[in-house]
């Protein structure tokens, strides 16, 4: 298993009173994404501003708790990946004198909500869900309705710009409470400003 990177960020989603499942116990710890940690795990090697590379989140078996690990796209492409991959993103590294960018910009969040389409795990189909509220609110989704599909209720969305023939996105409510979703979503608000 390859180990993290110097700048390890942890993260995990409350959860509810009365289980151990993430997000269903609420919880004070903060929703952070990670860093840029400027350098590949798998090679070591410092990775240069507008060099194309892969940010990825893995899942602690024990805790939950994400950590950000940092490739460069060759190395990604070869590399075995990671045990608990949670999701991946792919993006340019940041020139070094940018003015603070943030860790993770709307582009990032795409790229990760992309990425957990299809996911399995109950955490993953929960930060999906978030993502997409997120998201809708930062209107580059739009919410087309909700529908009910094998029992579950599905929120449908669209990106913004997409043709109105395009089949909506469709985001499976993993029934997260009210106090759940809004603990989340302002974990996540703090992260993306830097203040987790």
């Amino acid at each position: 298993m390859l180990t993290p990177s110097r700048d390890r960020r942890a993260a995990t989603l409350p959860t509810d009173a009365g289980t151990d499942t993430p997000m269903t116990r609420s919880s004070s710890a903060p929703f952070d994404l990670g860093r840029f940690t400027g350098v590949c795990a798998a090679t070591g090697r410092a990775l240069e501003p507008g060099e194309p590379a892969v940010a990825v989140l893995i899942e602690d078996a024990q805790t939950g708790a994400l950590t950000r690990l940092d490739y460069a796209e060759d190395a990604w492409a070869s590399a075995p990946r990671p045990e608990r991959l949670f999701c991946f993103w792919r993006r340019v590294v940041p020139a070094s004198k940018a003015k603070a960018s943030p860790a993770v910009d709307d582009e990032d969040l795409l790229g990760i909500f992309e990425s957990l389409d299809g996911a399995e795990g109950d955490q993953q189909r929960a930060f999906r869900f978030i993502l997409a509220l997120h998201l809708t609110r930062r209107r580059l989704f739009r919410h087309v309705g909700v529908e009910e599909r094998s029992g579950q209720r599905v929120m449908l969305l669209r990106r913004r710009g997409a043709d109105a023939n395009e089949p909506p996105i469709a985001v499976p409510d993993p029934g997260l409470t009210a106090e759940t979703i809004a603990a989340a979503s302002e974990s996540l608000d703090e992260a993306l400003r830097g203040e987790a």
